[in-house]
């Protein structure tokens, strides 16, 4: 048998190699899985297509529900079937259009003036309360239950109530996942063109809509920010509002609008101006969908785990081809054979490289299998790709370090210091950045400069690839915005903490006696 495929074999099939394998693959389909569950929980289905952005309004004094239905591109959906109920009686029906719009009468009336509050208030509540649209289209069936719209009235005394809204969005909205359950949003980023900047937004009026009444918008691109409710917050919006860009006169109740969007995260506020009245909408808009969002957080999630506990199984490896014969003189026995140090050396070294390899194939594939039957998520290419090169390359460069270790030391001195070490890359090394951070004040005053800091830390570390990588992915697909790894340092870091060591380890080798 060839001594490298040998080598392999008592490597990769090693009994406790296979067991530790295993055992990462189950963290890390249970860790998917708990994902899962969350997202089940929040009340987000991973395999929705439709988004729908409606609205109640009063046409001509009766109850209009007016909306658009589009699927994951952002285009309308021809021919859904719309219908209306209150409690479970069903009051009227309609189609959608070839754009997706759909308009239903009620039969309600809802006309508004302060004469008839009381009886609006009555119908307002039963509508608000009970009502619901049944939407069915060729893919999906399901129910959207009316909302009141959230927005924030920054002046005026609220001539108009607000709007009754009806929202479903997709996984492939623009927006963090977290934007699927919140209640009363009046927006929806649908579509969003990188090459272009051009987002594609749903906008359906937070105030209960008239027909013969006109309303301006304006719009403003924030940092990311939570918008709460108090004095401090209206003054901001009504600053932001003064300085926001217009979008134009509208005389509908729901529009499609375009607008040019910043690529990168960002809260887009919306303001809207009747009658002296003005209100403030928002959403946060991110680069990557909710559904590449929640790939990105169900497949890096468990491998950045499997990446910070599989180089104990590098430790064993190096243990069990190089510290533990070497002390047996297991070895000098070997050269009685025609083979040179130089054939131990380097068919063991590679043989160790081959199983994290491996490993790395096996856990990504089987995290990438699970990910996709339990979340439904299509197969990304790029993210498995990087995922699956930060997991090998993080285990190659600890399996170097330990390897020539257990050139040198023997077997019982070269597990502790091994342990020791991994504790330090592996579990120590971001708290003892972040002391470092607080004593400097570099932490408290400034989370950019300090993330950068931790990020130049990972360069010194064998397995910092994995989470540069990380950072990577995290930025590409607008999870987080902090500053990216320098590409000529990640790879510099990584060629010197893969061939320095193997080089002193041989050269140590070469002159090592190995008789035990």
């Amino acid at each position: 048998m060839n001594p490298l495929i040998y080598d392999l074999k008592r490597s990769f099939m090693r009994r406790t190699t296979i067991i530790m394998i295993i055992i990462f693959l189950l963290i890390g389909i249970g860790i998917t899985y708990l994902i899962f569950g969350n997202i089940q929980q929040e009340g987000i289905n991973p395999n929705s297509k439709v988004t729908v952005v409606a609205t109640l309004w009063s046409k001509k004094g009766i109850g209009t529900i007016s909306g658009y239905i589009v699927d994951k591109d952002g285009k309308g959906i021809p021919g859904a079937s719309i219908e209306f109920y209150i409690g479970d009686e069903k009051l009227a029906n309609n189609k959608s259009l070839d754009n997706g719009y759909f308009e239903i009468d009620t039969g309600v009336n809802l006309a508004f003036n302060p004469s008839n509050i009381g009886a609006f208030g009555e119908k307002y509540q039963i509508l608000l309360n009970n009502s619901k649209i049944h939407v069915k289209t060729a893919s999906e069936e399901f129910d959207v239950k009316a909302m009141i719209s959230s927005s924030i009235s920054i002046k005026g005394q609220n001539i108009f109530p607000a709007s009754i809204v009806y929202i479903h969005k997709s996984v492939f909205v623009h927006e963090p996942p977290q934007s699927l359950s919140t209640y009363g949003s009046t927006l929806a980023i649908i579509n969003y063109d990188e090459s272009t900047g051009k987002a594609t937004i749903i906008v359906a009026v937070p105030f209960l809509f008239s027909s013969e009444t006109k309303y301006n918008v304006s719009y403003s691109l924030q940092p990311v920010l939570l918008l709460r409710k108090g004095e401090v917050v209206k003054n901001y919006l009504s600053r932001i509002c003064n300085e926001s860009a217009s979008l134009g006169e509208f005389d509908d109740p729901v529009e499609i609008v375009s607008l040019n969007i910043n690529n990168r995260n960002t809260t887009l506020i919306l303001c809207y101006n009747v009658r002296d009245q003005v209100n403030v909408v928002s959403a946060q808009f991110t680069k990557s969908n909710v559904i590449t969002s929640l790939y990105v957080a169900a497949l890096s999630t468990p491998v950045n785990l499997v990446a910070t506990f599989i180089p104990i199984s590098m430790l064993y490896i190096a243990y069990v081809l190089m510290a533990k014969p070497r002390s047996i003189g297991a070895l000098e026995f070997l050269l009685a054979r025609p083979v040179t140090r130089f054939d131990i050396f380097i068919n063991r070294y590679i043989a160790g490289i081959l199983t994290a390899t491996l490993s790395a194939i096996i856990i990504v594939l089987a995290l990438v299998l699970s990910s996709y039957v339990l979340l439904g998520v299509p197969f990304i290419a790029d993210i498995v790709f990087l995922l699956f090169l930060g997991l090998t390359l993080s285990m190659i460069t600890m399996y170097s370090l330990y390897y020539a270790l257990a050139t040198s030391l023997r077997s019982g001195f070269y597990l502790g210091l091994s342990i020791g070490l991994y504790l330090l890359f592996a579990l120590f090394w971001q708290v003892i950045i972040a002391i470092y951070g607080v004593s400097t004040g570099v932490l408290l005053r400034d989370i950019q400069e300090y993330s950068k800091m931790l990020i130049n830390s990972y360069y010194y570390n064998p397995m910092g690839i994995m989470n540069l990588i990380m950072i990577i992915i995290q930025n590409n697909y607008g999870i987080s915005a902090i500053i990216n790894p320098d590409p000529f340092y990640m790879s510099l870091s990584v060629t010197l903490w893969i061939c320095v060591p193997a080089i002193l380890g041989y050269l140590r080798f070469q002159r090592i006696n190995l008789s035990g």
